[in-house]
């Protein structure tokens, strides 16, 4: 398998042309990764896959733990 990475110099805009994306965040950070989510997730037709993978010291530090995984149980994509 191949791996590629990016780092946060590049912009990127939706749609991502790609099958999968990869997101990596901890704390805040995943707000960024919030938004593309959302657009993924709302455009019919988009059947990009998301893996996400976010920090945090302890399951009861994930900010919105609770909306996150609605989010993952609405749809196959998440």
């Amino acid at each position: 398998a191949r791996v590629d990475f990016k780092g946060p110099f590049l912009k990127y805009q939706y749609p991502f042309k790609k099958r999968r994306i990869g997101c990596i965040a901890g704390g805040t950070g995943f707000t960024p990764i919030l938004q593309c989510v959302h657009e993924i997730i709302e455009t019919p037709g988009d059947t990009t896959r998301i893996d996400f993978i976010f920090a945090s010291a302890s399951p009861q530090d994930i900010l919105m733990k609770d909306y996150l995984d609605g989010l993952a149980a609405k749809t196959f994509k998440f």
